[in-house]
């Protein structure tokens, strides 16, 4: 838990900064290494910058799934939303990741979280989303979370082969919207082994592809014609993978699953259910601090993981080394 600490109470928390913390690598970690350097003015400095190119970063998303949506809407593929939709600010400033995930299930229901049902999270970039997901994914029996990255590397993928297949250049053929839904129309998500391991199925005659994602998406759909392809694929088919997406979720939710869709709000507004949530803090450098916090824990244990025994002072000496690294990294990039 994040607590803005007195100096005098920042020393006595340094003792709380054990190897064992250390190895943790979780919001523990974080919250622990915050709690001892959140009046170190170099990490101020450095959380201070980091929070804005997080923010920025963000804006510029936010700006380019927007045009996506809209290139959707005009061409008839998404209805225009008459109103915002509604969300459940929760706010994650001062709780734990255990809290919020608490939080966040005792307003779904225990039997809604038994029988199967869709959540849907957003928030800034920083706001512990990613370890909110993994907190209620521990402790929700049967559940599934939900990427919307390899619905858009399959759509590039078949997109790329279709345009080496007939010679087309890729750029013109995905403002097509029909040649894109005829892509889409190659995807299904359905149970494998009637087992419950639901996975997408890309089939397609026409260009001789018979995958499944969960078999190829470290592979096939890393490979270089979708890594390069993929923003351009990506900014004209946020409709169609978004319906595609809205049904795939649907079909856990009716099978048992409790389903935990993360994303930009941009898109996510378009998935069906009532459980709706956005982490929220009131003070948005604590975005950058947790960032700071993250990248020191994780270059600080690489290089005292092979020492057992470390004593606190040891590894907060370790950690200020490792923030003053990142600002020596900073000024050479600049």
């Amino acid at each position: 838990m994040l607590q803005i600490n007195s100096r005098q109470e920042v020393v006595v928390n340094k003792q709380n900064l054990t190897y064992d913390l250390l190895k943790q690598q979780d919001d523990q970690t974080t919250c622990g290494i915050l709690n001892v350097f959140i009046h170190d003015e170099n990490f101020q400095n450095v959380s201070s910058l980091v929070t804005q190119e997080i923010i920025q970063r963000d804006e510029e998303d936010a700006q380019k799934l927007a045009k996506g949506i809209q290139l959707s809407v005009e061409a008839g593929v998404l209805p225009a939303l008459a109103e915002p939709v509604e969300y459940t600010q929760v706010q994650v400033e001062g709780k734990s990741a255990d809290e919020v995930a608490d939080e966040m299930m005792t307003q779904v229901g225990q039997e809604n979280l038994d029988n199967g049902c869709v959540i849907v999270l957003c928030g800034l970039s920083g706001t512990g989303k990613g370890t909110t997901v993994s907190k209620i994914k521990s402790v929700v029996q049967k559940c599934h979370t939900w990427s919307n990255g390899n619905v858009f590397r399959s759509l590039t993928k078949l997109t790329a082969l279709h345009c080496k297949k007939y010679n087309l250049d890729l750029k013109e053929a995905v403002k097509d919207s029909s040649l894109l839904q005829s892509f889409i129309d190659c995807l299904s998500f359905v149970d494998r082994n009637g087992e419950g391991n639901f996975d997408t199925h890309i089939k397609s005659d026409d260009l001789h592809v018979d995958l499944w994602v969960n078999d190829v998406k470290n592979t096939v759909l890393k490979d270089p014609d979708v890594s390069t392809n993929i923003p351009t694929v990506a900014e004209q088919s946020q409709g169609v993978v978004v319906k595609f997406v809205d049904s795939a979720v649907q079909v856990l939710q009716n099978a048992g699953f409790t389903v935990l869709v993360e994303g930009r709000q941009q898109t996510v507004d378009y998935v069906t259910s009532p459980h709706r949530f956005e982490l929220t803090l009131k003070d948005p450098n604590i975005i950058g601090m947790r960032r700071t916090a993250q990248r020191m824990a994780g270059v600080a244990y690489e290089s005292v993981k092979e020492q057992t025994e470390i004593s606190y002072d040891e590894v907060y000496l370790c950690l200020n080394e490792c923030l003053l690294q990142i600002i020596n990294n900073a000024k050479e990039e600049n």
